[in-house]
């Protein structure tokens, strides 16, 4: 992917932008390429642009990212980046689907560069929850673009933030880190095991009718200092037996 700056002379507003997040959106001229898309908006007025426009092969930066662009209306252009994802002509499932990685890649480069934090329905949005949000827009974009590859502007947004998170999915992360971390209260119960010593809070409710039996009977007498030394291997051994009336 070719990422350009290729700024336009015309359909620039001239006053800075502090970002607060990134609103994606989709070209509706099928078959358009970035370079297309920046020719048109730099050769005439036309009332509106984008930051960027992303194709299957370019990205092409139009407008600087400290600067407002008319992409959303007044309040989503005060407040936002607008990157522009083209439409291939016709169905073409693999050119969408580089579209869609560049603009991933893009994406996660701006939430970046900008410190935005973690992907949510505040920093990125489309442009059809712009509309619904401020309604100073009526478009819907690029909702049905995503939908007809199978895909939605929430599989989007987790794409960018599995992107930011360096390629992992973190739920599977997080799943291998919680069993990580059994596996290691394990080891360390293996390495050093739990010793019971006296019948008193620290010995496990589960086993301690039959620790008492025991040692009402005088099975279990322990050492000199009266210590029993039992381990959960053992309480479970002595459960199981009596569980199977070995001590009546």
């Amino acid at each position: 992917t070719l990422f350009r700056s290729k700024l336009i002379q015309n359909n620039r507003s001239g006053s800075r932008l502090s970002p607060k997040g990134v609103v994606v959106h989709e070209t509706a001229t099928p078959g358009a390429t970035a370079e297309r898309e920046y020719q048109y908006f730099n050769s005439a007025d036309r009332g509106a642009s984008a930051h960027a426009f992303v194709d299957w092969e370019d990205v092409i930066q139009t407008i600087p990212y400290d600067e407002v662009a008319w992409h959303a209306g007044p309040t989503a252009n005060s407040r936002y980046i607008g990157i522009e994802l083209c439409r291939p002509s016709g169905h073409d499932p693999e050119k969408f689907g580089r579209v869609w990685n560049n603009a991933v890649s893009l994406f996660a480069d701006l939430f970046r560069e900008h410190g935005f934090g973690e992907v949510t329905v505040d920093n990125l949005l489309s442009h059809a929850e712009v509309s619904s949000r401020w309604r100073e827009s009526d478009h819907t974009d690029p909702v049905g673009y995503f939908a007809e590859y199978g895909k939605t502007v929430n599989d989007f947004r987790d794409a960018v933030q599995n992107e930011l998170n360096g390629g992992y999915d973190m739920e599977v992360f997080n799943n291998l880190a919680t069993r990580l971390e059994a596996l290691d209260r394990r080891v360390n119960q293996l390495e050093n095991p739990m010793i019971y010593n006296y019948i008193d809070h620290n010995l496990p409710e589960w086993a301690r009718p039959t620790i008492q039996k025991l040692s009402a009977k005088g099975y279990l007498k322990g050492n000199d200092q009266g210590e029993l030394g039992l381990t959960d291997e053992m309480l479970k051994l002595f459960v199981i037996n009596d569980r199977a009336g070995l001590y009546d």
